[in-house]
């Protein structure tokens, strides 16, 4: 399926006036005819909850399809340290490159990227252009003013030549001795980030969010169906500048018509688009290699 012309020259045009900010998920590396990819989220939390429940006895486990849940089973079955260590080992970031979407999206001039993923391909995308990266963290009592400073700081000026990564869930990092990446991936790191949206204690920077409220923004490898998504979502962004707020665009493979009429009151287009087909119409519409 052809993507719709009109749908991506309007994100093209978005790009040219550095107004359009990539939102990235888990299938924005998804597997593909020539690339090995990374798994999806069901795909690890299956694995994670397969590995849990040999530790189990009876080996009962929870929704094998809820990775906050299993992770946080697992978390208090075998502590934190070793949590990251079977996460880093199901996402093995090292062992791969960059999706081609990922390539295409670094060689346009896109000054903030957005993204929940722990892994660091996107960094190793953008390294040519030598990125900031900022990590937010909900360990916010420890350091989190300095942390959150730091990031207003770097999110003021972001620019085309060196763009602004935004990991909201946090990231994986090269351990020197217990590994502490710092990752919101239990539940309870959930409700703990969730529950901070809406106190003076916000954990999004108000410069980002100020950014992305006056842009289109991008969701490339997300189901809009879940639920932490959606409310993350509509805490970045102000109810107020609904009216104003330019139009955004959701690529997704034969959505539901539910859903693409749900998200049409956000002012979210669905593209019906596997994620590597739009990756080559967008490529081809900005004029850049398909495969940088």
């Amino acid at each position: 399926m052809a993507v719709d012309a009109l749908l991506i020259e309007a994100i093209r045009k978005a790009v040219r006036k550095g107004r359009c900010v990539p939102f990235l998920g888990a299938a924005a590396n998804y597997k593909c005819a020539g690339y090995d990819g990374l798994p999806l989220g069901v795909g690890v939390t299956e694995a994670l909850a397969d590995a849990l429940a040999r530790q189990l006895d009876p080996p009962a486990i929870a929704d094998k399809k809820n990775l906050p849940r299993v992770s946080l089973m697992f978390e208090r079955k075998v502590f934190r340290a070793t949590l990251i260590e079977n996460l880093k080992e199901l996402i093995p970031d090292h062992e791969r490159e960059p999706s081609r979407l990922l390539k295409v999206l670094a060689s346009l001039p896109l000054s903030l990227y957005v993204t929940t993923n722990y892994d660091r391909l996107l960094e190793r995308a953008l390294a040519h252009r030598n990125p900031i990266v900022i990590v937010q963290t909900i360990d916010s009592l420890e350091g989190g003013e300095q942390v959150t400073q730091w990031a207003a700081d770097a999110a003021a000026n972001p620019d085309d030549h060196r763009p602004l990564i935004y990991k909201i869930h946090g990231t994986f990092l090269e351990p020197d001795g217990l590994d502490r990446s710092p990752l919101i991936i239990t539940e309870d790191d959930y409700i703990d980030f969730l529950t901070l949206l809406n106190t003076e204690k916000h954990p999004l920077p108000r410069e980002i969010t100020a950014r992305l409220a006056n842009s289109t923004l991008l969701f490339l490898g997300y189901s809009l169906e879940d639920w932490d998504f959606r409310v993350l979502y509509k805490s970045m962004l102000n109810a107020d500048d609904e009216p104003f707020r330019p139009a955004s665009y959701s690529v997704q493979k034969d959505p539901p018509q539910y859903w693409i009429d749900f998200w049409k009151t956000k002012k979210v287009n669905i593209i019906n688009s596997d994620i590597y087909e739009f990756t080559d119409a967008l490529a081809d519409e900005c004029g850049v290699p398909r495969n940088p």
